[in-house]
């Protein structure tokens, strides 16, 4: 039915909870320890600095305005604070599903590694 907003809108409200439970985190949520929380997660799963950029630069990047708003990705800030000002397209919707499948396969830290 072309309706991708559905499928990023809901998708993008899951992430942080991932990320934090993923490293065990159990404190107050906020984008900056999401940043670092999902920074130890990709370290650990061994992937190198283009999944860091990626997540750095189009999934959390800094968004405070319509004009930060990168075209084509599915960037947390834009989309869960109404920056964008068109509606998603069949790409940002298949860049939620992928990230939020990246995200599910990464393996958990250890508690070891969460301290």
């Amino acid at each position: 039915r072309k309706e991708y907003a559905s499928t990023v809108n809901t998708l993008i409200t899951h992430w942080e909870g991932l990320i934090q439970e993923k490293v065990n985190d159990k404190s107050y949520r906020m984008s900056r320890k999401t940043r670092e929380n999902l920074e130890k997660l990709i370290g650990s799963n061994g992937y190198d600095e283009i999944v860091r950029s990626f997540c750095t630069e189009f999934i959390f990047y800094n968004c405070q305005s319509k004009e930060d708003v990168k075209e084509g990705v599915p960037g947390r800030h834009g989309i869960a604070h109404s920056w964008f000002d068109r509606y998603p397209s069949k790409k940002v919707a298949l860049n939620a599903i992928l990230f939020t499948d990246f995200l599910l396969k990464l393996n958990p830290l250890s508690t070891e590694e969460s301290a």
